[in-house]
């Protein structure tokens, strides 16, 4: 099942033990919480002030899009320390916890003391369905939205994660969608409980719950936020009628299976699951199940004179042939649920397009109202000032949107990588000190808007665009491969749902792995006009899922290069021309003095035998020398790294080695081989066993820089 509630059990266990355990335990638990942050901003004001409001909220923040990565471990240890007996919602395992997702502000309470009384007081009442308690909830809600750092949509989205069958945020989620087919006045929705407080608050909830009979608020919350994203209800969509006769056969944990009988099994099965199952592979032939596509309105009936549902398709198993298998359904998102037991001379086949029964539905009292919300749904835009509130994309700078670093070891590269990231996404890194750069920019990797791959020779266009992958079949022993998402994909798709943010793909080594076997045909898609909303926008339709791909416009390709490994020149053409290089050169003038050694003098002087002796690309960089704050440190990194490394570029060639260091015995030395017996005249030119100095002599730096003369490999000093 694609859309997961069991998120839903899961909050109401965790707020039964707040509510239980009290204000102490809260404050002891919150403490034993492995936040990923020393120092978490639920804790600012001190653990004493640490209330339920604030709590939920911010762990709903981890849901959101700038700290995903984070969600499962967190969420895995509040299940752990709050003792939470539910069954760990399959959401937070992959990802897709769809909740009220906070990006700033995370806490309620200012720090008072009399703040932190007043939200204790609120969550009790919420959280207790005690008809006293509704009472006192009045005055309470009022009490807390007093409060500075409190706010309508903050306050009724926490609401919202205390009681999910009870309340429902109002916010901007769900007051964009629902001011179209309300009315006039709703936009003004959050002034009204400002006026009418929790009365104020109640109505508007109970005018929402009206366009959506027999759903419960989470599943209304859902379908709004899933609109709101990629606007799920399109105009003229495909309208298809299902049976539920059609399901009998399948086995009682199915969703269908006693519904016709209605009981209380069947109300049970049909409020816990949200699809559509309609007999599996051996009913193809007959039913023309690949069709509803996403955003398709599915009409559900039993017999021919009963309805029982319409839902909105979220994802179709059977859209392509790998999806006819026996656990195979259409998932949906339910907006009505009620039903109506007295409709006349619909079809009698189990699942087809609508046709007659569309037109059935259209005028029955209990389902009318839906297919008004569906149609206001997809009306555009109309007022001005909405399309002037609207947050305007993101669009890189001219040659900014890919960009490649490249140079020889040790120049910075990947340094350079972390001042970009944070430079494209916060607009600037004037003023932030090297470590703050480096706080930010592991911030960003954690929240999502930066992600870091690393390419290699077996790096390949499944891990980067999409692949077949195995999974579990119906068979214990055997698999199916279905598609699966590659990097690519999954970070273009966070991006075009938060298309005023820049996002950052950074690739290191790219050059090392074969980039047009990795891109395949999505590197036409790099060029800044190709991009989705561009002049020129292409889309590419992908081999395996067959769907429409295109590169949002907010989403920067940073690349990093070694040209040690593979020159510019050797570059794909096609990828040269849509990439912005940016060299990264060896900077002799960062390093200083150490011990007495002028480090920018002995840069300087092997750079320039290297060029000379192989080319540009293989230089050292000053970035090896950095570590070094005495002798010592400089002798082992000349041993340890700088010699092993100009050996590997002249292919353990030592006489250029020793030549590079200034033609001496004084780094590297060569002991001449006997030949082997019996080879006489035939033993051909002198043998030597090189081996780097066990210690350098005190000079060894000054003989480097000034060159001591074409030493032979056995001779002293």
């Amino acid at each position: 099942m694609r859309q997961d509630y069991s998120w839903v059990p899961w909050f109401r266990a965790l707020v039964a033990n707040i509510l239980a355990n009290g204000r102490d335990w809260l404050v002891d638990q919150t403490r034993s919480v492995h936040w990923g942050n020393d120092n978490p901003a639920i804790l600012q004001h001190g653990a004493e002030n640490v209330d339920p409001f604030s709590f939920l909220y911010f762990l709903a923040g981890y849901a959101g899009e700038s700290r995903a990565t984070l969600l499962r471990p967190v969420y895995e240890s509040v299940h752990d320390k709050f003792d939470i007996g539910e069954e760990f919602p399959k959401a937070c395992k992959e990802n897709n916890l769809v909740i009220p997702a906070p990006s700033a502000n995370f806490l309620f309470h200012d720090g008072k003391p009399s703040s932190t009384e007043l939200l204790w007081n609120l969550f009790r009442h919420a959280a207790d369905a005690n008809s006293a308690s509704e009472v006192r909830m009045s005055e309470d809600f009022a009490d807390v939205l007093s409060i500075a750092n409190a706010g309508v949509d903050k306050l009724t989205e926490t609401l919202f994660l205390i009681d999910p069958e009870k309340f429902l945020p109002v916010d901007k989620q769900i007051i964009d969608p629902m001011s179209r087919y309300l009315d006039a006045n709703f936009p003004q929705a959050e002034k009204s409980i400002e006026q009418d407080g929790y009365v104020g608050y109640k109505d508007i909830v109970s005018r929402i719950r009206r366009a959506f009979p027999g759903c419960h608020t989470y599943e209304i919350q859902a379908f709004l936020f899933h609109h709101g994203q990629e606007a799920l209800v399109r105009p003229n969509p495909g309208v298809f009628q299902v049976s539920s006769n059609v399901f009998n056969e399948r086995p009682p944990k199915d969703l269908w299976s006693q519904l016709s009988s209605g009981g209380s099994d069947g109300r049970r099965t049909f409020d816990e699951n949200h699809c559509v199952y309609v007999g599996g592979p051996g009913n193809r032939p007959k039913y023309p199940l690949e069709y509803p596509k996403r955003g398709d309105v599915i009409l559900v009936r039993t017999g021919n004179r009963q309805g029982k549902a319409i839902g909105i398709v979220e994802k179709n198993d059977y859209e392509d042939k790998r999806g006819f298998h026996e656990d195979a359904v259409i998932h949906v998102f339910w907006i009505n649920k009620r039903q109506c037991h007295d409709l006349h001379s619909l079809p009698r086949i189990g699942f087809t397009r609508a046709g007659k029964t569309e037109t059935i539905f259209r005028g029955a009292d209990e389902y009318k109202r839906s297919f008004d919300l569906l149609d206001s749904l997809c009306d555009p835009v109309a007022d001005t000032a909405d399309k002037m509130q609207q947050v305007k994309p993101y669009f890189a700078p001219p040659g900014a949107l890919n960009v490649i670093l490249y140079g020889p070891p040790g120049t910075g590269k990947t340094y350079a990588t972390a001042d970009r990231c944070v430079d494209m996404c916060d607009g600037t890194i004037a003023g932030l000190s090297e470590e703050e750069v480096r706080d930010r920019y592991n911030s960003l990797v954690d929240q999502g808007p930066v992600h870091f791959i690393t390419f290699h020779q077996s790096y390949g266009y499944e891990e980067f665009v999409e692949g077949l992958r195995p999974h579990a079949g119906d068979e214990t022993t055997g698999f199916d491969l279905a598609p699966e998402d590659g990097v690519l994909k999954r970070i273009a798709e966070h991006a075009r749902k938060s298309r005023h943010l820049p996002y950052v793909l950074v690739i290191d080594e790219i050059n090392r792995a074969n980039v047009s076997k990795v891109m395949g045909e999505l590197i036409t898609l790099l060029e800044e006009d190709k991009r989705e909303g561009a002049a020129n926008e292409i889309g590419v339709t992908l081999p395996h899922s067959r769907g429409r791909f295109t590169l949002p416009p907010n989403l920067h390709i940073l690349g990093t290069m070694n040209t040690a490994d593979r020159s510019i020149a050797l570059l794909d053409t096609a990828l040269r021309r849509r990439f912005t290089f940016k060299e990264l050169a060896p900077d002799p003038d960062k390093l200083s003095n150490v011990d007495g050694v002028d480090l920018p003098k002995v840069l300087r002087a092997i750079n320039e035998r290297l060029e000379w002796l192989r080319d540009r690309d293989h230089l050292i960089g000053h970035a090896w020398f950095m570590s070094a704050s005495d002798r010592e440190g400089l002798d082992g990194v000349m041993r340890n790294d700088i010699i092993p490394l100009i050996a590997e570029y002249f292919y353990d060639d030592w006489r250029k080695v020793q030549a590079v260091l200034g033609g001496g015995n004084h780094f590297v030395r060569g002991r001449k081989l006997d030949p082997a017996p019996g080879l006489g005249d035939e033993a051909g030119d002198d043998r030597y066993r090189w081996t780097i100095r066990a210690a350098f002599d005190d000079d060894a730096y000054d003989r480097l820089i000034s060159g001591s003369g074409a030493a032979k490999p056995g001779d002293d000093e």
